[in-house]
């Protein structure tokens, strides 16, 4: 019997790769390296999060890359900060969690972001793929892919250390490009726990080329609405303009302040005459010099 015991958990074990040997550092990496060492590729400096299994070690080996960890206690928190990281500087807040339930608090973060136009990158750790797709129940058997896909701007899975490098700058050009939006990025517990030789792993990682290329918009739209504000402008002496908010034009004049536009937009709309003002959800955006243009807090 001891014999049988002893076969079936040699089987066991060798089923569930817990015989694994551990990685001979420094000549051999896991995932996680390879993610911390992503991240600091397209210039990440800050992450937030909660630590736990299975992206634990995640924020050690990016800290040791020179990327701040900052820890809270709830993953909605973190996330919350990652937004407003991704929403204050243009580039994407980075938040970090365990799988299940606090991938599921960070998401509400991920979603919002989505819809108020910030860039930002949920990176969560998650279940071995098989016992999720076969709906055999597995631990914290969560299918977070297609849960976090109808609330977020864009969702990728990598199921493989060697993809991701890849993820990453996918998740980070989604997140800024266009019109910006948080981005979820799956990472299965064994791409992030598969060993690799150290040569092979930076043999990876390249630095994305414009990884968030510029949105020209056609020069007849250009020109059409440039008509339209000196027609506004003839037609009232004193016509204003007013911007508050996401009303009337929605999300657009964010976008515009993330490419760096925003001050030629204004002075297009001040050269007609038209008297304009702006409220930013409490952020003046201009200063205070320009006699016919307020910023209203």
């Amino acid at each position: 019997m001891s014999d049988t015991n002893s076969t079936m958990s040699a089987s066991t074990a060798k089923g569930c790769g817990c015989n694994k040997t551990a990685p001979k550092f420094p000549d051999q990496v896991t995932g996680m390296y390879v993610l911390a060492r992503a991240l600091q590729k397209v210039g990440i400096d800050t992450m937030y999060g909660l630590v736990g299994i299975p992206v634990t070690e995640v924020a050690y080996i990016a800290q040791g890359q020179g990327i701040r960890f900052v820890g809270f206690r709830h993953e909605q928190q973190a996330g919350m900060a990652a937004q407003t990281h991704g929403y204050l500087t243009g580039k994407p807040g980075v938040l970090l969690t365990v799988s299940s339930l606090g991938f599921l608090n960070g998401l509400t973060a991920t979603a919002n972001a989505t819809v108020n136009c910030y860039p930002m990158i949920q990176i969560s750790g998650s279940s071995v793929r098989e016992p999720i797709d076969l709906d055999q129940g597995t631990y914290e058997g969560l299918d977070q892919l297609n849960m976090a896909k109808p609330l977020v701007k864009a969702a990728y899975r990598v199921n493989k250390a060697e993809d991701i490098p890849v993820g990453v700058v996918r998740a980070y050009r989604a997140a800024v490009s266009g019109r910006p939006g948080g981005v979820y990025l799956d990472i299965t517990t064994p791409a992030l726990g598969q060993v690799l030789d150290h040569d092979v792993a930076e043999a990876l990682l390249q630095t994305p080329v414009d990884p968030c290329p510029d949105m020209i918009p056609s020069p007849e739209s250009v020109n059409h609405d440039i008509g339209l504000l000196h027609y506004l402008g003839a037609a009232c002496e004193r016509a204003q303009l007013m911007v508050v908010g996401q009303n009337p034009l929605g999300h657009r004049h964010r976008v515009i302040w993330y490419a760096g536009g925003l001050h030629q937009l204004l002075q297009q709309i001040l050269d007609t005459g038209i008297r304009g003002s702006l409220a930013e959800e409490k952020c003046g955006l201009l200063g205070g010099s320009e006699q016919r243009y307020s910023a209203l807090h």
